[in-house]
């Protein structure tokens, strides 16, 4: 099966602080065929996935405010949002872990490539 052509109308939602990382994402991701939406505010996000019905949410650990570890678990707490896959990432080496504390459903060491990012969607997302 081609991921592609499974994943052309799945929405993500991407978080973190580094604009210029979100940009170059979202722009690769579209041309593979997904919606997707960003944020550099991590407290936007739980409202982002429910308005843009989000399928997937890319989390950064590090961000101004609050931390990716502690929106994960207020995402995974809340009706609306709880059965929405999480993957976390982070160049810092204990990723592992707090992805396993926060209740993520999987991580990405950053840096990461785009296949990675669709490998780890492809394994997320059942309908693929």
């Amino acid at each position: 099966m081609d991921i592609v052509e499974h994943t052309r109308q799945l929405s993500i939602v991407i978080a973190d602080d580094d604009r210029d990382l979100l940009q170059l994402v979202k722009m690769r991701l579209e041309k593979e065929g997904f919606r997707v939406a960003i944020s550099v505010n991590a407290e936007d996000i739980s409202r982002i996935a429910v308005d843009k019905h989000a399928d997937i949410i890319l989390l950064d650990i590090s961000m101004d405010g609050i931390s990716g570890e502690d929106i994960c678990k207020q995402l995974k707490n809340h009706k609306k949002t709880s059965s929405i896959p999480v993957v976390l990432f982070s160049a810092n080496e204990d990723i592992r872990e707090v992805a396993d504390a926060c209740g993520a459903d999987d991580f990405l060491p950053k840096p990461f490539s785009l296949d990675l990012v669709k490998h780890k969607i492809a394994q997320l997302i059942p309908a693929i």
